[in-house]
C-alpha cells in the first residue's frame, strides 16, 4: 500500500487545490470588469442566464445570493421562498444561502441534488462536461442521488470537502480529511 505520510500529503494537496480553485473563482467574482450588476430575481417563469465572459450576481426572494459563472443558467421553481427553495442550475454558480430550517435550499443539476439549510458552496455542472462537482466552503450540504427511482442522501459534505460525479452517475467522492 501507499505509506501513511504519502496519503496525508495527497489529502493536503487535494484540499489545497480545492481551496485555491474556489478562492480564484470567488476573487474573480469580486473583481471582473469592476463592480458587477446585482439583479433581484422575483419571477420563476424564465431562467436567468449569464453570457460568455459575464459573471452575474442574483439576489433571490429569500435573500440568498448566487453568482453565475460565464455561460450558466439558473431557474427558480414555482413557489420559490413560499413552498420551496428549489433552483435548477446548468453551468457553475457560487451560492451564499440564507438559513431557513423550514425550507431547505435545493440545487438541482443533471445527476444529483445539493440540499442545504444555509451555507456557502460552489456547484459546477455544465450539461456537456464529463464531470459535475460540488465544493463546500462553509456549513454543510447533503448530496442526494437517485438510486433505482428512490432519492437517497449519498453523502454529507463538511467544510473543504468536494463531491465529484461522472455524468454516467457513477459517483466519486474526494474528501480532504481522509
Amino acid at each position: 500500500g501507499v505509506p501513511r505520510k504519502r496519503k496525508w500529503a495527497w489529502a493536503i494537496a487535494v484540499a489545497a487545490c480545492a481551496i485555491v480553485v474556489l478562492g480564484v473563482f470567488y476573487q474573480s467574482q469580486q473583481s471582473v470588469n469592476g463592480p458587477k450588476a446585482v439583479e433581484r430575481i422575483a419571477s420563476t417563469v424564465d431562467p436567468v442566464q449569464s453570457k460568455a465572459g459575464e459573471l452575474k450576481t442574483l439576489v433571490l426572494p429569500d435573500n440568498s445570493t448566487i453568482t453565475l459563472n460565464m455561460g450558466s443558467s439558473l431557474k427558480l421553481s414555482e413557489g420559490f421562498a413560499h413552498t420551496n427553495r428549489d433552483v435548477y442550475l446548468d453551468g457553475e454558480a457560487f451560492f451564499e444561502v440564507t438559513h431557513n430550517k423550514n425550507l431547505p435550499f435545493v440545487v438541482h443539476v443533471k445527476d444529483y441534488k445539493v440540499k442545504v439549510l444555509g451555507t456557502r458552496f460552489n456547484v459546477k455542472a455544465y450539461k456537456n462536461d464529463r464531470l459535475s462537482e460540488t465544493s463546500l466552503l462553509e456549513g454543510s450540504v447533503q448530496i442526494i442521488v437517485d438510486k433505482n427511482g428512490k432519492e437517497e442522501v449519498y453523502k454529507t459534505l463538511q467544510v473543504n470537502q468536494k463531491f465529484t460525479i461522472k455524468t454516467d452517475s457513477s459517483a466519486l467522492f474526494s474528501n480532504a480529511d481522509e
